[in-house]
């Protein structure tokens, strides 16, 4: 076979069918796993490379490892194949939570469904504690005005907008000379020398010590100097380095919410 069938991400996967293997354990729900499990192997060649890794898709549609708790719920524990030897790891977690559709019930020994809630709603579900945890530490009252919860005490900040500042490379005041190009030779040094006034802006920003130049703020709630650059891009601390992530607005002006704010909050 070619190569790019064997080594690479791209790869030729197995070309196995699982539609059947997915009919067949809809068919044995509400049967005994152990008759299923015999007449399947009476009929199903286990040793085969594709068979065995359709086992795999088996077992990770099946939950054969569920039992009762002291409640008497069914719980199981997350577990990963290490050859053909599962290996339990994890909490314990409610059978419907297991990420599995089917399941060896532990009180009879038949197939039951895990009954798990729908992709669509568990990401809903999701976005939806992220929003209410968002809520508790933090609560927007307007384009220009925020409150965060800080060590159990709200605080009220201004919303301004981030002050433009200057990125400038100067020359540093050990060095005269700087060699730029590619130096490919073991002996003799190629690169051409040049002075600082002769270097371009892309060796400059490489070889000089970046300074900010304009106007720059502190932003309250991170403690980070903050400022905008001549090409538009927001950055977090003193130089470029501390670059973080892109926003229009800093925080100022930190006080103690008072009342009203908290009011207008919906927090008292």
């Amino acid at each position: 076979m070619k190569k790019h069938y064997r080594v690479g991400y791209d790869t030729k996967p197995f070309n196995e069918n699982l539609n059947p293997l997915y009919g067949w354990l809809r068919s044995i729900v509400g049967k005994k796993w152990d008759k299923c499990y015999s007449e399947m192997c009476k009929k199903f060649d286990m040793r085969g490379v594709i068979n065995a890794h359709i086992l795999e898709h088996l077992y990770s549609s099946l939950e054969m490892h569920a039992y009762l708790n002291e409640k008497g719920a069914v719980m199981c524990v997350r577990n990963y194949l290490h050859g053909n030897k599962a290996t339990m790891h994890g909490e314990p977690h409610p059978i419907g939570k297991c990420g599995k559709d089917y399941y060896v019930c532990p009180k009879d020994g038949t197939v039951k469904k895990t009954h798990k809630p729908p992709r669509r709603s568990v990401i809903k579900q999701a976005e939806a504690d992220k929003r209410r945890a968002a809520l508790a530490i933090s609560r927007q009252l307007s384009p220009t005005e925020v409150l965060h919860l800080i060590d159990g005490i709200w605080y009220h900040f201004d919303l301004k907008p981030v002050p433009d500042a200057e990125i400038v490379y100067v020359k540093p005041f050990h060095k005269d000379v700087f060699k730029t190009g590619y130096h490919f030779g073991a002996d003799v040094d190629t690169r051409k020398a040049y002075t600082w006034d002769e270097l371009n802006q892309t060796e400059r920003a490489r070889q000089g010590t970046a300074r900010v130049l304009g106007t720059t703020a502190r932003d309250e709630f991170t403690g980070d100097t903050v400022y905008r650059d001549q090409l538009g891009k927001v950055h977090y601390g003193v130089t470029w380095r501390a670059n973080r992530t892109q926003s229009d607005v800093y925080h100022a002006d930190k006080k103690s919410a008072s009342k009203k704010h908290l009011k207008l909050a919906g927090l008292v």
